[in-house]
């Protein structure tokens, strides 16, 4: 049910390559030192050097309230281009045992409101 979505131009997989981050955390001993712009910035280098297309998309979903996360993206030329809900931005993360088992029909306004930030980021490789 991602949200917002109308107007974007994805190419198709030929045209540019998909990288999509689905978790960046880190220990809150060591927050607030760089280590996450350096993380972002090497996942970024990463997708530039390993894409085999010139156009690459790089997308990153974000619960809209962790300012920490969104303002260094948005600073870094990510943009905001619509909402995914929990049931969605969770198994793309890699975490489908986080999903109850009733898929969150218990817990809607959690699990199925599309409130998760989808940023993205377009490269144009040289």
């Amino acid at each position: 049910m991602f949200t917002g979505f109308d107007e974007r131009k994805v190419g198709e997989d030929g045209e540019e390559s998909k990288w999509h981050c689905t978790a960046l955390y880190c220990s809150p001993n060591i927050r607030g030192k760089g280590l996450g712009r350096l993380l972002v910035n090497a996942r970024i280098e990463f997708a530039k050097i390993e894409s085999t297309t010139k156009r690459v998309r790089v997308r990153v979903l974000v619960h809209p309230h962790n300012s920490k996360t969104l303002e260094p993206l948005r600073a870094r030329g990510f943009v905001d281009v619509g909402k995914c809900c929990a049931v969605e931005a969770i198994p793309a993360s890699g975490d489908v045992m986080l999903l109850p088992a009733d898929g969150g029909a218990s817990n809607p306004e959690v699990f199925h409101d599309p409130h998760v930030s989808v940023m993205e980021l377009e490269i144009t490789r040289q």
